[in-house]
C-alpha cells in the first residue's frame, strides 16, 4: 500500500479515470450526435498519437471538419420565426472553430499572423455588430452574431498560423479536394435515397420533390451545399487547367467532374451563374498569366456539355420555371429591407433581429407580398447593422481577394490555389446577392481559405528571404 501511495502516476491515472467516468455520464445525457462526436474525437486523438505527433494530424482534421455541418449550441436555439431567420439564432460554435482551436494549440512555434487587413475588417465587422446590439429587441441574438464573427476569426487565425511549411499547405489542399470528391459522392447517395441525412442524425426529405435537391453534410439546404462546393470546385479546375504536373486528370479532373455534376444537381440557379462567373475569371486570369493549357480547356468544355446533356431533362425543367416571378418576389423583399435601412441607416435594427421587426416598416402594398427575410446577404447586413456594417463586410471580401494574389505565393501549386480561390470568391459574392446566408460551413470555408492564403504568402516571403541571403 505504501508503494502505491508514493507513486504520483498512479494517482494521476486514478484522477483521470474518475474525470473520464464523470464526463462519460455527462456525454451520455446529451443528444446522440454529441455521443458520436465524442467517440470520433477520442478515436481521432488516438490515431494522432499513434501517428507520433499531434500538429499535422490536428491541422488535417481541422481542414477535413469544414465539411461537417455541426455546431455546438451554448444556448438553446429558439423556434425559428415563420418568416425565416438570420443565423445564428443563439450562441453557437461551428465544429470547425473547435478543431481550429486544437490546430492552434498544437501548432509549431513561429511568427504569429494576425491577418493584417483581414484582421482590421474582422474588427470592423465585430464593432458594427456590437453597436447594433443595444437598440435590438433581440439582444441575445445580437451577441450570438458577435460571437460568430469571433468564431470565424479563430478559423482564419488557425489556417494562417497552423500551416508552417509547404508540406502543410499541399496536404491541406489535398484534403480540401478530397472533401470536394467526398461531398459530391454523398450528394449522389442522397439523390438516390431521396433525402438529406445530416451529421446530427436528421433525415430531411428533398426540398423539391420533382427535382430532388439536398444538402450533403454541410447543411440542410441545396444553396448551402453549392456555396460550400463552389470554391473547392474552382480550385480543382484551376489545377486542372493550368498545372504542369503529371496525372492531372485523375488528381484534379475526377473530383472536378464529380463536383460539377453535383453542382448541376443542386438546381440552384444562383450557383450555376456564380460558377460561370468564377470560371470566366479563372480562364481569363490563367490566360493572361500564360498558365492556361488550351487543350484541357476544350476537354473541360466537352466534359461539362456531356454532363449537362445527361442531366438535360431536369435542367430544362428548371430553366422552364417562371424566373420572372422568382425575381419579383426577391425584389419585393429588397424593397421591404430598403424601408428598414432608410429608418435605421447607421446602426440597423440589430444583428439577427430583422425577422422580428421588418413587418413594422411595411407599407400596405408591401404587406400583401410574400413576407420573408430578405434574400440578399448585403442588404440584410445593412438592415441589421447599418450601412457601416455592410461596408465592413464588402471591405472584407475585397481585401480577401487582393491578399489572394497568385504573385504573392511562393510556389506554382500555391499560386494556382490562390487563383482558384479568387474565382471562388467571385462565385460566392454573386451567390450572396440571392440568399439569406451561404451557411456556417461555407462561411467557415471562406475564412479558412482566406487564412490559408495568408499562410501561403508568408511561406513565399520566407522562401524569397532565404534565397536573397544565400
Amino acid at each position: 500500500m505504501t508503494g502505491i501511495v508514493r507513486r504520483p502516476w498512479w494517482w494521476a491515472c486514478a484522477l483521470g479515470g474518475a474525470v473520464a467516468g464523470v464526463a462519460s455520464l455527462r456525454i451520455a445525457l446529451l443528444p446522440d450526435r454529441w455521443v458520436v462526436a465524442a467517440v470520433l474525437g477520442v478515436w481521432t486523438l488516438a490515431a494522432a498519437l499513434a501517428w507520433g505527433e499531434l500538429r499535422r494530424p490536428a491541422l488535417l482534421v481541422f481542414a477535413f471538419s469544414l465539411q461537417i455541418g455541426l455546431a455546438l449550441y451554448v444556448t438553446d436555439p429558439p423556434t425559428a420565426p415563420s418568416v425565416g431567420a438570420s443565423w445564428p439564432g443563439s450562441l453557437a460554435l461551428p465544429l470547425a472553430t473547435l478543431t481550429a482551436l486544437a490546430a492552434l494549440a498544437t501548432r509549431a512555434r513561429g511568427d504569429w499572423i494576425w491577418g493584417g487587413g483581414l484582421a482590421v475588417c474582422a474588427g470592423l465587422l465585430a464593432a458594427t455588430t456590437l453597436v447594433s446590439v443595444p437598440g435590438s429587441p433581440e439582444r441575445l441574438i445580437g451577441v450570438a452574431h458577435l460571437a460568430m464573427i469571433g468564431a470565424y476569426y479563430v478559423v482564419l487565425l488557425a489556417a494562417a498560423n497552423a500551416v508552417r511549411d509547404w508540406r502543410d499547405f499541399e496536404s491541406v489542399v489535398r484534403v480540401l479536394l478530397a472533401a470536394l470528391a467526398l461531398q459530391s459522392g454523398i450528394y449522389f447517395v442522397q439523390h438516390l435515397a431521396g433525402a438529406t441525412f445530416t451529421p446530427a442524425g436528421e433525415w430531411i426529405a428533398a426540398q423539391d420533390a420533382a427535382l430532388g435537391r439536398y444538402g450533403g453534410t454541410v447543411g440542410a439546404r441545396p444553396a448551402m451545399f453549392s456555396s460550400f462546393l463552389l470554391p473547392l470546385l474552382l480550385i480543382a479546375l484551376a489545377f486542372l487547367l493550368a498545372s504542369r504536373e503529371r496525372g492531372v486528370w485523375i488528381r484534379y479532373g475526377a473530383p472536378a467532374a464529380a463536383g460539377a455534376a453535383a453542382l448541376i444537381l443542386t438546381f440552384t440557379r444562383a450557383s450555376w451563374i456564380g460558377f460561370a462567373l468564377g470560371l470566366v475569371y479563372l480562364l481569363v486570369a490563367a490566360w493572361r498569366r500564360g498558365w492556361l493549357v488550351r487543350g484541357r480547356m476544350w476537354a473541360l468544355a466537352g466534359a461539362l456539355l456531356a454532363v449537362a446533356a445527361v442531366l438535360s431533362p431536369k435542367i430544362l425543367a428548371r430553366v422552364a420555371e417562371d424566373h420572372g416571378a422568382a425575381f419579383d418576389e426577391r425584389w419585393s423583399l429588397i424593397l421591404m429591407a430598403q424601408r428598414v435601412i432608410e429608418a435605421n441607416p447607421w446602426t440597423g435594427v440589430g444583428a439577427g433581429a430583422y425577422p422580428y421587426v421588418f413587418r413594422d416598416y411595411l407599407t400596405p402594398e408591401l404587406a400583401d407580398k410574400w413576407l420573408y427575410v430578405v434574400h440578399n446577404v448585403y442588404v440584410l447586413r445593412a438592415a441589421e447593422t447599418g450601412l457601416p456594417g455592410v461596408a465592413a463586410w464588402m471591405a472584407f471580401l475585397v481585401v480577401a481577394f487582393r491578399l489572394a494574389a497568385p504573385e504573392r505565393m511562393g510556389r506554382p501549386a500555391a499560386a494556382l490555389a490562390a487563383l482558384g480561390w479568387r474565382a471562388g470568391l467571385i462565385a460566392l459574392a454573386w451567390e450572396m446577392l440571392w440568399d439569406v446566408s451561404i451557411g456556417p460551413a461555407a462561411g467557415s470555408l471562406l475564412w479558412f481559405l482566406s487564412g490559408l492564403m495568408l499562410a501561403g504568402a508568408r511561406l513565399g516571403r520566407e522562401e524569397n528571404d532565404e534565397a536573397a541571403l544565400s
